[in-house]
């Protein structure tokens, strides 16, 4: 059972911004931490007790 991951707006903006700010030194590289986060996300998707949440805060 795969699990939904929602980003708080701040992170999507961070997020947007790196990207816009790699896009600006290569487009390749862009693309490649795009698809390096879509994986990640994908994978505490797939497997969230993989990564278990440290302190109060989530």
């Amino acid at each position: 059972m795969a699990y939904n991951i929602e980003l708080f707006k701040a992170a999507e903006k961070d997020f947007d911004e790196a990207v816009d700010w790699y896009a600006t030194q290569s487009i390749p590289t862009a693309r490649k931490f795009g698809d390096a986060f879509q994986k990640i996300v994908k994978r505490l998707s797939d497997n969230p007790f993989q990564f278990p949440i440290a302190g109060d805060e989530a």
